[in-house]
């Protein structure tokens, strides 16, 4: 069943008839017609992504077992490990009120 629909000249007079193709005999279906809308819509958003490298560019390394050191990783060079306050000997306590391990009131825990 073929579709016809009038054309009409600028006056509003009807000039002839033209057969519509077959796809304007499908239903009318707002769910399809919002979907496609939305994904064309969805093209112009700021697309996002993680980098795969994150938390992982660090050149920090374990030293291992047997030094009498946790096996904290520990970056190269003159910053040691990546956490102090976790040093098994060695290392005073870093308290509030301490100057480098003694209080500024007395003993330092």
């Amino acid at each position: 069943m073929a579709r016809t629909q009038k054309i009409f000249d600028l006056a509003g007079k009807p000039v002839g008839k033209i057969k519509l193709p077959r796809v304007f005999e499908t239903p009318y279906r707002p769910d399809v017609i919002k979907r496609a809308v939305l994904a064309s819509q969805s093209h112009r958003f700021q697309p996002q992504g993680r980098n795969p490298m994150a938390g992982k560019r660090t050149t920090a390394e374990s030293r291992g077992v047997g030094l009498g050191l946790a096996r904290v990783p520990r970056l190269k060079g003159p910053r040691g490990a990546l956490r102090e306050e976790n040093l098994k000997e060695g290392k005073k306590a870093r308290l509030a009120f301490c100057n480098s391990g003694n209080s500024l009131q007395g003993a330092c825990l």
